[in-house]
């Protein structure tokens, strides 16, 4: 082989640029906080979790104690005793809810953990890894205080954003259809589904909508109206939870003490 073809092979391959090399390494920075961050969320979780020991006074018990009840509870629900929660987060309770209100708290705990991840891996799929690290930043703070584990609330966010990243990359249908299911597990996932129509994907819409209807057919079926009456008033509670918006004004203005009502703090009264 002559010097003149090793001199071309060489100059066949081009070096790594600079630029190249800078990727790499943000790449691998992005990569350790991404780590770092869900690391702090595992040890909050793992500190928070009850053991056998743990007192019962402790707030993260208020909801779990209410979950083990709903699940214990014989009958149908809506129709033979009062739920407060849309059928999909119904469900989620059933099958977390096992064992002891410390069992429960347990399950709801490792169970968000893992729908906080999936809704890690929701954002990084459908919005890009720098959007994937924003949200581990922008809601670790929530961590210090760790009761946002034991609650059912990941459900929802990991169901909607999943929805939007689907609908984002073109998978309209299933996406559509988690949004629905979002809807079912609370509510306020309405105020996104007006994102799918000003995207004009009408696959995704129709695909909401349908979902939502059958959605809304079994729901009637199995509970009657009262289901919805009882989602929609959290169990008839005539008045505001002092963490909502119009609650925390409520509480502000008027100076009213609050009273506990469907297992909140409330103040005021709903014109409903």
């Amino acid at each position: 082989m002559s010097s003149a073809t090793l001199v071309d092979d060489s100059a066949a391959a081009p070096p790594r640029t600079t630029s190249q090399s800078g990727f790499v390494v943000s790449a691998r920075i992005l990569l350790a906080v991404a780590c770092v961050l869900v690391g702090f969320r595992a040890a909050a979780l793992l500190s928070a979790l009850p053991t056998e020991h743990s007192p019962r006074v402790s707030a993260y018990f208020t909801d779990a104690e209410r979950y083990h009840h709903i699940a214990a509870h014989s009958g149908v629900p809506y129709a033979d005793f009062e739920v407060e929660y849309p059928p999909v987060t119904l469900a989620f309770i059933e099958v977390v809810a096992q064992g002891d209100v410390r069992s429960t708290l347990r399950g709801v705990g490792l169970a968000s953990f893992v729908l906080d991840l999936l809704t890690l891996g929701a954002v990084a799929y459908g919005f890009g890894r720098r959007a994937g690290l924003a949200y581990l930043v922008l809601s670790t703070p929530l961590f210090l205080l760790p009761f946002v584990y034991f609650r059912v609330d990941f459900l929802v966010v990991a169901l909607t954003a999943w929805g939007l990243a689907l609908v984002k990359r073109k998978f309209d249908a299933s996406g559509g259809a988690l949004l629905a299911l979002a809807v079912f597990a609370k509510l306020w996932p309405l105020t996104v589904v007006p994102l799918v129509l000003v995207q004009r994907r009408p696959r995704a819409i129709v695909s909401v909508v349908a979902c939502g209807a059958v959605g809304a057919l079994g729901w009637l079926l199995v509970g009657g109206t009262a289901g919805f009456q009882q989602v929609l008033t959290f169990r008839g509670a005539k008045g505001f939870q002092i963490e909502s918006v119009v609650g925390g004004m409520t509480r502000l203005f008027t100076g009213e003490t609050p009273r506990s009502e469907s297992g909140a703090l409330r103040v005021g009264d709903m014109p409903f």
